[in-house]
């Protein structure tokens, strides 16, 4: 296996449990040290010709399959999602606040470096496999850390559990319990494309049941729009994948949605009728607040924006006065932009808001193509992948209307990953057994 994934993997578990951890007379986080050692690996790795080779893995009934991936840098889509994060780095670095632009930029260039560097490794099925239990695997520790929260919470094991209580939000190790979810529905699709990918029953079945556990705990954050989309997103997975998996996934659904109906339904419900109330929700008026001062610094910079991260400069003067917290509340002048589509428009404008939309339609066109190719072609593995990131894309979308992830290294492990399957459907087929 390539060194680089390895390094790739303690990366993402130290992005999902820590937050800048500095050592002892080391001034930079583990996270850096693991991004720059990420990048040494992956140099080393692809300047000595290991990866973009035709590296042979090993099906399940012992024949031997080439590797089915072109090269990647030569691909469009892979073009255009570098080309993003160029745009992303030079509206930053244009913007009002020098300062606060190139915190922005750093992150914006580096994020796309690694994931693209990431896709350009992923030559192969055994290698995009080792990538995606580096996702999984973290994901699925923080799962355990949320169960655990949970028990201790409920009281599970001192006996005194009541299930049909006030409900509590669980969110591991992660900021928020928002965030929390949408680290496990990111990770759900590319378990299940494991439980097809992977070679041998027990892996199979352990990612299978690694994606109902990561839908499952998703539910506990009890957020309204959680709750809402973890169902659609593994219905729309079922539907892509298809054939066994997919009528797996509904039987599973079914027989786990009626075990637990008794245990989660009361306090599902009493989140839900929480809709009724939204006048008296704190979090509901700071979204609504937020989007209108979003739409003030829209106006105030129609065309280019305000400058990626420039938003907590410029927002204040020019900040909606019909805002709820500033009628009848305290509100922080530090803020940042709370949705995703609200922060194009606020910090990048029209012309920015335009180029993201563009590139997100023109991916997912590519991303569905490549698809169908891969299936006509008889590439398994690529066509399953395929369809685990069109419904990546679908969460993806569906939560830039709710959180700020533009800069989140979900986001752009999605675009790497949808370059490196454009890239493996026009490889070449799959040798004879």
């Amino acid at each position: 296996m390539a060194p680089p994934l390895w390094i790739f993997a303690g990366y993402y578990w130290l992005s999902l449990f820590t937050r800048g951890v500095y050592l002892p007379g080391i001034p930079i986080s583990l996270n850096q040290a693991f991004f720059l050692a990420f990048f040494a690996a992956a140099a080393r790795w692809l300047f000595s010709g290991r990866a973009g080779c035709a590296a042979a893995a090993r099906m399940p009934d012992g024949g031997r399959r080439a590797s089915v991936s072109a090269p990647i840098v030569r691909q469009w889509t892979f073009v255009l999602a570098a080309g993003l994060g160029a745009y992303y780095v030079v509206s930053a670095l244009a913007g009002e606040s020098p300062e606060m632009g190139a915190r922005a930029a750093k992150t914006a260039a580096t994020l796309p470096a690694l994931a693209l560097a990431l896709a350009a490794l992923c030559d192969s099925p055994s290698r995009m496999r080792m990538a995606a239990w580096g996702i999984v695997g973290p994901s699925l520790l923080q799962t355990a850390v949320a169960l655990a929260e949970a028990a201790l919470r409920r009281d599970f094991f001192g006996g005194q559990t009541d299930f049909h209580g006030p409900f509590f939000r669980v969110n591991g190790v992660a900021p928020n319990a928002i965030v929390f979810a949408q680290q496990c529905l990111f990770a759900a699709p590319l378990a299940l494309w494991l439980a097809t990918a992977s070679e041998g029953a027990l892996p199979r079945r352990s990612a299978f049941f690694s994606s109902m556990i990561l839908f499952g705990v998703s539910l506990l954050t009890f957020n309204r729009q959680t709750i809402a989309m973890a169902p659609a997103l593994a219905l729309l997975a079922a539907w892509l994948f298809g054939g066994r998996l997919g009528r797996t996934m509904l039987l599973a659904g079914a027989v786990g949605g009626a075990a637990l109906f008794p245990v989660a339904a009361p306090a599902l419900l009493a989140r839900m009728r929480t809709l009724k109330n939204l006048d008296t929700d704190w979090s509901y008026h700071w979204r609504k607040d937020n989007f209108l001062n979003a739409m003030q610094v829209a106006k105030a910079y129609p065309w280019f924006g305000c400058g990626l991260g420039s938003y907590g400069a410029v927002w204040w003067p020019v900040r909606s006065l019909d805002t709820f917290f500033l009628q009848y509340a305290w509100m922080w002048e530090k803020q940042e932009p709370d949705m995703s589509y609200a922060r194009m428009a606020a910090e990048m404008g029209v012309v920015g808001l335009s180029v993201n939309l563009a590139f997100f339609a023109l991916a997912i066109a590519a991303l569905w193509r490549a698809r169908h190719r891969a299936r006509r072609r008889g590439l398994e593995e690529w066509r399953d992948f395929a369809s685990a990131l069109l419904a990546l894309w679908a969460l993806f979308l569906l939560s830039c209307a709710t959180q700020d992830a533009l800069l989140y290294i979900r986001t752009w492990l999605l675009f790497g990953f949808t370059a490196r399957a454009v890239a493996a459907s026009r490889g070449e087929r799959p040798a004879d057994a």
